[in-house]
């Protein structure tokens, strides 16, 4: 009784309301202008003291909940290195495709692959921007974000650099000149590295002098396969176009919003909504239907790339994987875009991974990370995992070897682990690591992540709570800042 009389009061000293630090330093794609700190840095924080923040105890040290993964073959043909397409698509949310149940949205393309394949439904980044979520698929590890950069120079190898090893021939074609050479480090092990958008020069901040097209993507990615080698082929494409600006081509940009007198979707909206002003119902309204316009002009692009590798039969023996480096956020509880923020609607992302000769579809339940994709690539190969990847294969769980229940994600929403998560099947909790300040929601019963339970569950909160500073100390970010 002691120790539960500690863990309420500890508890009920935390606020009931979360402080999302969206002023931190973080990659400049990822914020809007008027949130972009200045020269002097980011604005300091209210002193700790302030806050009541409790002195906390050392958490036990971090240890993976799961038995070890079971090894297992993939059915693939004699004699043959399947090929491998993965594609990402960028602020691409977990529920704004048709097969999720998004009754307004048109992806015909998308929802096919995933009824030929796998639809995982509960799928967590590791990471809400592009640079450390992408470094997250490539090495299976969360190094990059954490140590505070978007430039990956660790030492994990990157899932190129061993395919490439393993003979494979490997391309990277993309549509953000943030992911280049000099701003990612993601180069590493693609023979073919090439950024594939278009540029603005009337605009003068860095990060906006370029946007991806989606047409302009496909193009270059079947410029690619057609002049290829014969080598089996590991094929990343990343479609940049559902962040925003939101700008889709006719007839998208008018699919599901035609107001004439709506503010649009270009940077004066997101500066506007960066500054702070709330926009009327019908903007909103119109702004999300823009969005929705660029996700279903990227899925007929995404159909085109895949219908033309159909004809071409190179589609036969191929692997596809098709997910999102975070989600966005689109007016829930006032909020807008994604630096900062841990709810569904940015952590979760979709994910699809198609691969008819295993002879398995379906659709899974449960907890995956994008760390967990380099695993499960490396398994169909039979290539061993790097010892440090902190991800698992799905391949068990595709073949119904393994089950998802007690799979657990972690996650972080800013540079340097300022805001951490860790999210169950059950539950999620957000822990702010510069207040101490901490949120609990049921997603059985409040999807939507709308009332707070830190307080009225203190047993539950203090169990993940611990649970996420184990995993937090594992990776040198601090709870108390």
């Amino acid at each position: 009784m002691k120790l539960r009389s500690m863990i309420i009061l500890w508890l009920s000293a935390l606020a009931l309301v979360f402080s999302s630090c969206t002023n931190e330093s973080v990659q400049a794609e990822d914020t809007p202008a008027a949130e972009t700190p200045d020269a002097a840095g980011p604005a300091e924080a209210p002193p700790l003291e302030a806050r009541a923040v409790p002195v906390l105890a050392e958490p036990p040290p971090y240890e993976e909940k799961l038995p070890p993964a079971p090894a297992i073959s993939v059915p693939k043909p004699e004699g043959s290195k399947p090929n491998i397409l993965f594609i990402t698509m960028d602020s691409l949310r977990a529920d704004s495709l048709g097969v999720a149940g998004n009754p307004v949205v048109k992806t015909p393309n998308l929802d096919s692959v995933a009824r030929q394949g796998f639809w995982f439904s509960r799928v967590v980044t590791q990471f809400t921007q592009t640079n450390p979520s992408h470094a997250a698929m490539f090495t299976s590890t969360n190094e990059l974000k954490h140590m505070g950069g978007d430039v990956l120079r660790e030492s994990s190898p990157t899932l190129a650099e061993l395919l490439q090893a393993a003979g494979y021939n490997t391309a990277g074609i993309y549509s953000f000149h943030g992911l280049d050479p000099l701003n990612s480090g993601l180069e590493r092990g693609f023979r073919t590295y090439e950024g594939a958008y278009v540029r603005y020069p009337e605009q003068q901040d860095l990060w906006r002098v370029t946007d991806g097209i989606a047409n302009v993507t496909t193009d270059a990615a079947l410029g690619w396969l057609k002049n290829k080698d014969s080598d089996p082929f590991f094929l990343w494409v990343h479609y940049n176009d559902p962040h925003y600006p939101y700008a889709p081509p006719p007839p998208f940009d008018t699919m599901y919003s035609d107001c004439k007198t709506c503010l649009d979707g270009s940077f004066v909206t997101v500066d506007k909504i960066g500054a702070g002003e709330k926009l009327s119902d019908a903007d909103a309204a119109h702004v999300k239907g823009l969005y929705y316009g660029e996700v279903s002009f990227t899925d007929r692009e995404v159909g085109r790339l895949l219908d033309s590798m159909k004809s071409s039969g190179l589609l036969d023996n191929t692997m596809i994987i098709l997910t999102a480096d975070h989600g966005q956020a689109l007016n829930e509880k006032g909020q807008w875009f994604h630096p900062g923020i841990l709810t569904d609607n940015v952590l979760r992302v979709p994910l699809i991974i198609s691969y008819p000769p295993a002879g398995a579809t379906g659709v899974v339940d449960g907890v995956v990370r994008n760390v967990d994709l380099m695993p499960t690539i490396l398994n169909l190969m039979g290539l061993p995992i790097p010892e440090r990847a902190q991800g698992r294969s799905l391949w068990p769980v595709m073949l119904g070897q393994e089950k998802l229940d007690e799979r657990e994600a972690f996650s972080e929403g800013t540079s340097g682990g300022l805001i951490t998560a860790i999210t169950t099947r059950d539950w999620k909790l957000i822990r702010n690591n510069v207040s101490g300040e901490i949120e609990l929601y049921d997603l059985r019963t409040d999807p939507g992540e709308v009332r707070n339970l830190a307080l009225a569950n203190p047993e539950q909160a203090a169990r993940l709570d611990e649970r996420l500073r184990s995993w937090m100390a594992s990776q040198g970010i601090s709870p108390q800042r």
